[in-house]
């Protein structure tokens, strides 16, 4: 048997004990909250919340308390007895609240060479990581979002270099503005990226900008990189990769995938207001929020369970040096002026 035929069948029992946890995680997640869920080859995975604590038990009714017989004797001749107070419910202490449910955590698995991965090895890894995502972070199903962004970003996803890798497309139940994405083709934005972007464009930007990150796979370079290095700190590459997304990329990496989204636009007839449109808008929610000269750190540590991928847009380049930057690619030089021709020579 040879090493890839171990490692592949080591990978699928893996998946399969991943797979099956996060299902566990399923039957805690959400009771009361999502009304329906879609069927069909659509996985339902909602992420895991503590159970609810028991609440204290208050005063009991009158009526449930337990009372001595009065009987029929009267008290001057009945004896006199010591008796114990019957205790209600009142005084019953509750019992403790449990503890809360550990976070969806996936087996430790090193991946070697995570950069030159074929397409099939690719997609079961960027599988289990997605399975991990939605189950710590929720995956908003009953919307009508989902939809309608990806046929707004369809053109572009028609123009990536790496067919062989499906792309799916996730809305996370998260009011903060975000998208990001992670090898394997699974691009993630979150419910309230609609109260920021607003055209077909600006989605187009918006998803363009994480599938360059994906079809150049940047995310796979760097903790391959990491990996070579001996630099994992103890985790497996799920969790590196996991701890990636909150640390964001290098700023080459972010003007390359800005790049390769502004040239795809051009290809599509965009204008420079539609190409540029969320970026516009990104630059005033930065300011408003903190973090107009980017480059903020996670919240987490790499081994933490559930990772600050909110950090995410706070982790790029200031937005304004990125807008001021891709100004200059719409940049017409002037049209040069044909030399005058030389006066003709009387003859």
């Amino acid at each position: 048997m040879t090493n890839r035929t171990v490692w592949l069948t080591a990978f699928g029992v893996i998946y399969v004990a991943g797979a099956a946890g996060v299902v566990h995680l399923q039957g805690e997640a959400y009771r009361g909250r999502l009304s329906r869920q879609r069927q069909g080859d659509a996985v339902a995975l909602l992420r895991p919340i503590p159970p609810a604590e028991r609440r204290p038990i208050g005063e009991t009714p009158a009526s449930s308390v337990a009372v001595e017989p009065t009987g029929s004797e009267p008290p001057s001749v009945a004896p006199e007895r010591k008796t114990k107070p019957t205790p209600t419910l009142a005084t019953v202490k509750p019992e403790p609240a449990p503890e809360p449910q550990p976070a969806a955590k996936l087996p430790d698995l090193i991946v070697a060479n995570l950069d030159k991965l074929s397409a099939e090895e690719e997609s079961r890894l960027g599988k289990l990581l997605h399975l991990l995502i939605v189950a710590n972070h929720g995956a908003d199903l009953d919307n009508p979002y989902q939809r309608a962004v990806t046929a707004a970003a369809q053109p572009i996803i028609d123009r990536r270099s790496r067919r062989n890798v499906e792309v799916t497309i996730t809305v996370l139940d998260s009011n903060e503005v975000n998208a990001f994405s992670h090898l394997g083709g699974y691009l993630y934005v979150t419910r309230g990226l609609f109260n920021l972007a607003a055209t077909p464009e600006e989605f187009r930007f918006v998803v363009g900008h994480e599938l360059a990150h994906e079809d150049l796979r940047h995310g796979q370079a760097l903790v391959a990189e990491a990996t070579r290095a001996g630099e994992l700190n103890g985790v497996g590459t799920l969790q590196a990769l996991y701890h990636q997304i909150a640390v964001g990329y290098t700023e080459a990496q972010e003007n390359e995938a800005d790049d390769w989204v502004i040239d795809q636009m051009n290809k599509l007839d965009h204008t420079k207001r539609e190409s540029l449109g969320f970026l516009r808008r990104l630059v005033g929610l930065s300011e408003q929020n903190g973090y107009r000269n980017g480059r903020k750190p996670p919240k987490t540590a790499t081994a933490d369970a559930v990772q600050d991928v909110d950090n995410y847009y706070r982790s790029q380049p200031a937005a304004w040096k990125r807008l001021s930057r891709l100004e200059g690619r719409f940049k017409t030089p002037p049209t040069p002026i044909p030399p005058r021709s030389a006066p003709a020579t009387a003859r």
